[in-house]
């Protein structure tokens, strides 16, 4: 949805219909809702990802390499933030 919003031509600049892709806006950026939360531990890292990547909530994206392709034939980076409050991931994963 947020790559189709910066592709969308509903808008017009001097009477053209344009993206805002077209006038530069080319990032997206993801904030929260991508990581799957450990809500005991409060955490976004668990067992299944002990070397500290995170596990990505896969309900709400469940095709991220078909996301990223989409963007990228499009134009559009795609951006990430790491740093959450979803999963109040305080302290250093151990």
């Amino acid at each position: 949805q947020v790559v189709d919003a910066l592709l969308d031509k509903s808008r017009t600049v001097n009477g053209n219909p344009t993206s805002l892709a077209e006038i530069g806006y080319s990032d997206a950026g993801i904030d929260d809702g991508w990581q799957h939360c450990d809500y005991y531990q409060g955490l976004f890292h668990n067992n299944s990802a002990p070397n500290g990547f995170p596990v990505l909530n896969a309900t709400t994206f469940p095709n991220l390499s078909g996301l990223i392709s989409y963007a990228h034939q499009n134009k559009i980076r795609i951006n990430w933030y790491f740093n959450n409050c979803k999963c109040s991931e305080h302290e250093a994963y151990p």
